[in-house]
């Protein structure tokens, strides 16, 4: 696929920017997906200092470093698209290397669903939290051991800090977790919880539309019907990832907000892969029937 860069007989000014320009752009985006990457391990570890009891479980640890995994499968999921749309010659057959590459796959999907699912379990529990009953203000519940939280914002109850955390109307207790909120928080969190099963979904589908592609593509196909519309669901997945990132924008999480546009701009380098080969695959065909004419 990478013979694109050396044998395209396109030219202009779109074609040297695809052909020339994103190839080396994209090391840029990508090392920027690592720094996010460090960022996210860093947060989960700052919030689990709230979110773990003393003696956690295995699953309640992995349930707290969940965004930090996540990500971990989707660099290495966006890394193997990398090799199999820019790398990897049109006849390569390793065998041995192939099956590599499918279990790798596998896995980043399996830990990718898993964090759907993680998703889907946490929103649908919201409706479950409990009030705390017989509490009529934070203070109450300093030196237990809890902490605040509102808009994703971490705050430890005790003595000094809870009559300047602000609060309002009925608290909430986390189940499993040494967190509360009040009614608004928990408002929060239901809106925040359907926002990233959205955003989650939307990155499902663009990930199954590029695999249909390659799979299309690897069989010499570069005009079908299939892939225009493949491309057509794609749109309107990142369309609904863009409205994601205004939100968390909205709400004052720039880096979440700043995430997407990285995560939109890699697979946007993806997505030139794929066009640059479909221009191989197109530029092979023609001179093939030129030869037979």
């Amino acid at each position: 696929m990478n013979e694109v860069l050396q044998g395209s007989s396109k030219s202009g000014f779109s074609h040297f920017i695809r052909s020339r320009v994103f190839p080396n752009l994209k090391w840029v985006i990508y090392t920027l997906l690592f720094i996010n990457l460090a960022y996210y391990g860093y947060e989960d570890w700052a919030n689990a200092q709230h979110t773990l009891t003393d003696n956690p479980t295995l699953m309640e640890k992995l349930s707290a470093y969940a965004t930090t995994l996540d990500d971990i499968a989707w660099i290495f999921l966006i890394g193997l698209f990398e090799i199999e749309t820019y790398w990897l010659e049109d006849d390569f057959d390793n065998k041995w290397i192939g099956g590599l590459m499918i279990g790798a796959k596998v896995l980043c999907y399996g830990f990718i669903l898993q964090t759907t699912f993680s998703y889907l379990v946490a929103f649908g529990n919201i409706s479950n939290i409990p009030m705390v009953s017989n509490i009529t203000d934070l203070c109450s519940l300093a030196g237990q051991e809890l902490s605040f939280v509102r808009n994703l914002a971490y705050d430890t109850v005790n003595a000094q800090t809870c009559e300047t955390i602000p609060y309002a109307d009925a608290l909430y207790l986390y189940p499993h977790e040494p967190v509360v909120t009040d009614t608004a928080g928990l408002a929060l969190e239901n809106r925040f919880g359907r926002i990233d099963i959205m955003e989650n979904i939307s990155w499902l589908i663009i990930i199954v539309m590029i695999e249909f592609n390659i799979q299309v593509q690897n069989r010499g196909h570069y005009d079908s019907s299939a892939i225009k519309w493949s491309k057509r669901l794609e749109y309107a997945a990142y369309l609904a990832i863009i409205l994601a990132a205004i939100h968390w924008f909205v709400y004052g999480h720039i880096v979440y907000a700043w995430d997407e546009f990285v995560w939109i701009a890699g697979f946007a380098m993806l997505d030139n892969n794929l066009s640059l080969w479909r221009e191989e695959l197109e530029e092979a065909d023609n001179l093939a029937k030129t030869q037979t004419q």
